[in-house]
């Protein structure tokens, strides 16, 4: 309820009955991945590593970023997928070999 100039009005919006607090905040609301920029939690997810690595990895370099004004991290998505494949290349290689990485490559391409 709301009282304005000794009216009192509850808070509705057209078309619905009126709104209360609990409406809000009751259900989590699913977004849509920005296409440019990519969050930690997207980023560990990409290159296959924990949540927690993430924020070392760019601390280390190893990870380039960008710091909002809020202070949340953000990647951007194709040099995220750049460096994801560049690992995976990397660890195929330290596994069989590097002539049959390369050829399994060549396979899946």
């Amino acid at each position: 309820m709301q009282i304005i100039l000794g009216k009192v009005r509850s808070f509705t919006s057209p078309g619905r009955g009126p709104s209360t607090g609990s409406d809000h905040c009751s259900r989590r609301i699913h977004h849509e991945p920005h296409p440019y920029w990519a969050t930690s939690q997207e980023a560990a997810v990409e290159l296959g590593v924990s949540y927690s690595n993430v924020p070392l990895m760019m601390m280390a370099g190893r990870l380039p970023y960008e710091t909002a004004a809020n202070g949340r991290r953000y990647l951007r998505r194709h040099q995220l997928e750049v460096i994801a494949n560049a690992r995976e290349t990397r660890l195929l290689e330290e596994a069989v070999g590097r002539e049959a990485a390369v050829k399994a490559r060549i396979l899946v391409c």
